[in-house]
């Protein structure tokens, strides 16, 4: 017996990047996945890590919540390329540029996604998808012995009303 309601978490470094895999499961009638902070140039990715979880889990609502961070001396070094290829792309064709924080932040997003391969991505979410399970079946273990106390109260009750 399996419980619906998981959850798991998964941490991976590589090089000076940290990668964390949140995956949360909730009762659905049928499968549902959503993944949460892939930037749209990822999308591919996005098919790849909900075929990953297809393969062992059938049934419910599964949110898979990616953040990627980087050490800030490989930011500033992304930072300081971009901001470097942009002053000369504006100075060639004379271009005035205006950025706002938003668009860091979307920039900082997306040139990270790009230093990050998908293989990494996909062996935390099977990892994840992994310990989700076991989270799962200790859960349904938890729920089962439940089930058994409160039918052991059922059956002393009616001898009673008996």
């Amino acid at each position: 017996m399996r419980s619906m309601t998981a959850y798991a978490q998964v941490y991976k470094k590589r090089g000076s990047f940290y990668l964390e895999i949140i995956l949360r499961s909730l009762n659905f009638k049928y499968l549902q996945i959503s993944v949460h902070n892939l930037p749209y140039e990822r999308l591919l990715l996005e098919e790849r890590i909900k075929n990953e979880i297809k393969k062992h889990i059938f049934r419910g609502k599964i949110e898979v919540f990616i953040f990627l961070r980087g050490l800030k001396d490989n930011l500033t070094k992304i930072y300081q390329g971009y901001f470097s290829s942009l002053e000369k792309v504006t100075r060639k064709y004379n271009i005035g540029v205006t950025l706002n924080l938003n668009d860091l932040l979307h920039i900082s997003s997306s040139l990270l996604y790009k230093e990050v391969k998908d293989d990494l991505v996909l062996s935390a979410i099977r990892e994840g998808v992994s310990k989700l399970l076991e989270f799962k079946e200790r859960e349904g273990k938890l729920i089962k012995e439940e089930i058994k106390k409160n039918l052991q109260k059922l059956k002393e009750n009616a001898k009673k009303i008996n």
